[in-house]
């Protein structure tokens, strides 16, 4: 019986539809049993192969809903497992083990953060289970983005050049692989999957979920672990347990413009009311199923 729902949204044309099938064969593997589950805004054409798989859930939600953490609030409330895994549909975990270990990590508390690779091509063909790095970094030659070969050996792409920043571990992608638009953008980016998040189910609804305020990509998450560090015991992957890694299969930013700036100006008010007035609004939203 499966003790764990990983959650991922999707709406629109995000690449992430495109590595579905890798993304939930990995999450099947799992040696834990997990139920998958789908939140769409909207009906999206999704691989036959994909959605008929035993545990496999698909929740299609109004065609409004188009903000993950909406989704994600949308696919909790459909499931019964004692917990939840927040995650996105380009991301999979490369142990089989991953689940398992990280609810040992997340104890009482939440595991967030978990070390990430970040590939740069299509993945190979051969299921995540069997990929494996040449070369396993020591904790003091950490690496972050990857190219694999088709027998599914990661590899190091050079060039990339990692930073610390707020005590946590940062890079520069190697050349040729950043998102700046322009000069004047840093493009640094973190070593481990941002919002991730594994919780009992009972915590994330005790929290009031995702805010339901914000619309499009980005903050949410920012939004979601200002509570939980102020509530919970939380337990970060890639200083915790860095042998947990995902993979994050790599793709141009899907926010940009204004719903992005709306959505930072959102996230700074509701930061300077403080963790308890976070909590008590979005629980009244959940409650009123806003």
């Amino acid at each position: 019986m499966s003790e764990t729902s990983v959650i991922i949204p999707l709406y629109g044309n995000h690449v992430g539809t495109s590595r579905l099938p890798v993304t939930v064969r990995a999450w099947l593997d799992q040696r834990a049993p997990v139920t998958v589950v789908i939140a769409t805004a909207g009906e999206l054409a999704l691989d036959d192969d994909i959605v008929s798989r035993p545990g496999v859930q698909v929740i299609v939600a109004p065609p409004t809903e188009t903000a993950p953490g909406l989704l994600r609030n949308i696919g909790a409330a459909q499931v019964s497992t004692p917990w939840v895994y927040l995650s996105d549909a380009d991301v999979a975990p490369l142990d089989t083990g991953f689940l398992a270990r990280a609810r040992a990590a997340a104890g009482d508390g939440a595991f967030v953060q978990p070390a990430m690779l970040r590939m740069t091509q299509s993945p190979p063909e051969r299921p995540v289970s069997e990929w494996r790095l040449a070369d396993e970094p020591s904790d003091a030659d950490r690496l972050c983005f990857v190219t694999a070969d088709p027998d599914g050996t990661l590899r190091r792409l050079p060039g990339e050049r990692i930073v610390w920043e707020d005590d946590a571990p940062m890079v520069y992608p190697p050349p040729g692989h950043g998102h700046a638009d322009d000069a004047r953008e840093v493009d640094l980016r973190p070593m481990f999957h941002w919002g991730s998040v594994l919780l009992r189910r009972e915590q994330f609804e005790a929290l009031g979920g995702y805010c339901t305020a914000y619309r499009g990509w980005g903050c949410e998450d920012d939004d979601l672990l200002v509570k939980l560090n102020g509530s919970l015991p939380v337990r970060h992957g890639w200083r915790d347990a860095p042998e947990l890694r995902l993979v994050h299969f790599e793709h141009p930013r899907p926010y940009t413009g204004e719903p992005l700036r709306a959505n930072r100006d959102l996230l700074r008010r509701r930061r300077q009311r403080g963790v308890a007035a976070m909590v008590a609004d979005d629980r009244a939203a959940l409650l009123a199923g806003d």
